[in-house]
């Protein structure tokens, strides 16, 4: 099955293998996928994947249908159900490009944005993205085969950055057949997904998951906050370097903010409806 999702990686430039993501697991269950740059034109957005008994979820499709594909590989390494929920976070290029992959190898799959993204994505972004394709990507790229001329090492650079290029242009781009406006609750088996948007934060329909099961699961068990923090904290570890670098003041700023500070604010969600009251600072 693994090399019948491969095949459906797009022809890339010479020498360009596919790039397997990294895959961290965040919760049982639910993954995040990640990957290096595009040479050094590019970068790729992020994907979720949210396993169950009756079907997966992914959250973003990365940002062309060969990154998508390599995280779909992945997936059929973690479970034999179908993709049947595809959800786009907002209708910037490196996080719905690969949409095609899990259409083409699961025709019947929904594809969820907010409404506000819909409407983006089929026009305004196209535009947005055309001089880009048309005109700047191109013209750096016979600037670096120039210089590849005299500097034989520049040579995989070119390459990737020509498969970035070539990707892009020939994407078959699928757009959302379900949209909401503010909520939309998705039940996938044994999981309760719920697809929310609070209003403009980066792009007008910015949409994020929540499942409220798992967020439930570590007070359930009887863990404060601080003691689920140290147990969730270990599987976050290999996603904390990526985003760090390991640099210390930054683990530590991640520790703190990212997880401390978030891992507060959902006992206190858990706890009965929050009030305007300033949250007190988690302590150190």
């Amino acid at each position: 099955m693994i090399a019948v999702m491969l095949c459906l990686l797009p022809p890339t430039s010479a020498g360009q293998a596919p790039v397997a993501p990294s895959k961290t697991e965040l919760a049982p269950g639910i993954f995040l996928f990640s990957r290096s740059d595009y040479g050094d034109v590019g970068l790729d957005g992020n994907s979720i994947v949210v396993t169950s008994r009756d079907g997966v979820l992914v959250f973003d499709t990365n940002g062309t249908p060969g990154a998508s594909a390599a995280v779909l590989a992945e997936i059929r390494t973690l479970t034999d159900q179908p993709v049947k929920w595809i959800v786009s976070s907002h209708w910037h290029w490196d996080h719905w490009y690969g949409t095609e992959t899990s259409q083409q190898a699961f025709p019947a799959v929904r594809i969820v944005s907010h409404e506000k993204n819909r409407q983006l994505m089929i026009g305004p972004a196209l535009e947005f993205n055309r001089p880009l394709l048309e005109e700047q990507l191109p013209g750096y790229l016979q600037n670096m085969a120039q210089r590849a001329a005299d500097t034989p090492d520049l040579k995989p650079l070119l390459e990737a950055d020509q498969a970035f290029l070539d990707q892009k242009k020939n994407v078959h781009l699928v757009f959302p057949n379900v949209t909401f406006a503010d909520r939309l609750a998705i039940e996938l088996g044994e999981r309760h997904v719920e697809v929310l948007n609070y209003g403009r934060g980066v792009t007008p329909g910015d949409t994020f998951v929540y499942l409220p099961r798992e967020g439930k699961a570590a007070k359930a068990n009887g863990l404060d906050p601080d003691q689920a923090k140290e147990a969730i904290f270990p599987g976050l570890h290999d996603l904390m370097v990526t985003i760090t670098g390991d640099r210390k003041a930054l683990n530590d700023a991640f520790k703190s903010q990212l997880v401390d500070w978030y891992l507060h604010r959902v006992y206190e969600e858990l706890d009965g409806p929050l009030s305007d009251a300033i949250s007190k600072i988690p302590p150190s």
